[in-house]
Parts: C-alpha cells; structure tokens; sequence
C-alpha cells in the first residue's frame, strides 16, 4: 500500500472513530459490541466506496498482524449498510453522511507553498509530487535566466 493511500486509510479510520465515539483499538479489536461492529461496518463500507479498496485488503487493514476478516464476511457487511441506507434507516446514513463530512472537512483543509527553483529544479520537483501522487497546482510561473554581466568599472 503506497504512503497516500494509507494516508488515506488512516483519514477514514479517524473519521470513523471520531464520528462512533470508539478508539481505534475499538475499531481494530474482534469484539462484537454492536457499536464497535456498526463502526467497523461503516470503515468497509467506506473503505469500498472512496478509496476502492478489495474485501481481502479491507478484512485485513484494521488487523495489523493479526488474523483478519475474511473477504465474505466484509462482503456481508458492506451489504448490511447498504440495505440499512437503501430503506434510509436514519442512524445508519447519519452516520454514513457525519462520516464523509469529517472526511471533506479534513480534506479541504488545502496547504498553500510559495517556492522559487531554477526551472531544471522544477521538472525534478514535478515529477516528485506525481510519484508521490500530491496534489498540485502551478499558480504562476515565470521563468528568468538570470544572466551576470561584468562590468570593467567603467561605467
């Protein structure tokens, strides 16, 4: 999994355990609290959604080391949310809508950086933010071929 992606994963799993009120360990536990069970529900379902992950990579994410879900059981899960929201149960797509609200809320907030480099520096720095798949946008760009002349003093 690149570093975006679980960048990404973390985004959501903190979204969740913020809007269920559990911990991460909560989350991540084998408990079957039906709390703890409909928050881990909404992280597959979400997980499936916005990042595209597969059940095999969901059913394992929240494990870490440890024997994860088996991809029919996240298949089930993400059904169960599914037909809950379908009939507009009005816990379950609160939940689902205060969950993607943390999640833009967290995503809008943009980082703005001024930099100056020579325009070889630039592709080098393009090309950083691509394989790193940052988010990026030239606003201005001016490019100046600072040139040295010398003077015999003279003047």
């Amino acid at each position: 999994m690149s570093n975006n992606t679980q960048q990404s994963v973390q985004r959501v799993i903190n979204a969740i355990c913020q809007a269920f009120g559990v911990s991460e360990e909560q989350l991540a536990s084998r408990t079957r609290v039906r709390e703890i069970v409909s928050a881990r529900h909404m992280f597959y379902k979400i997980g499936r959604d916005t990042l595209g992950m597969t059940y095999k990579t969901l059913g394992s994410t929240l494990t870490q080391g440890r024997k994860g879900y088996d991809h029919s059981t996240v298949m089930h899960a993400i059904d169960a949310v599914n037909d809950l929201m379908s009939i507009k149960d009005d816990i379950v797509t609160g939940k689902y809508n205060e969950v993607m609200s943390i999640i833009r809320q967290k995503a809008d907030k943009v980082t703005t950086v001024h930099i100056k480099v020579w325009p070889d520096q630039a592709n080098l720095l393009f090309r950083f933010l691509q394989r790193e798949e940052i988010p990026f946008t030239v606003l201005d760009s001016v490019i100046s071929h600072e040139t040295k002349t010398e003077t015999n003093g003279t003047e």
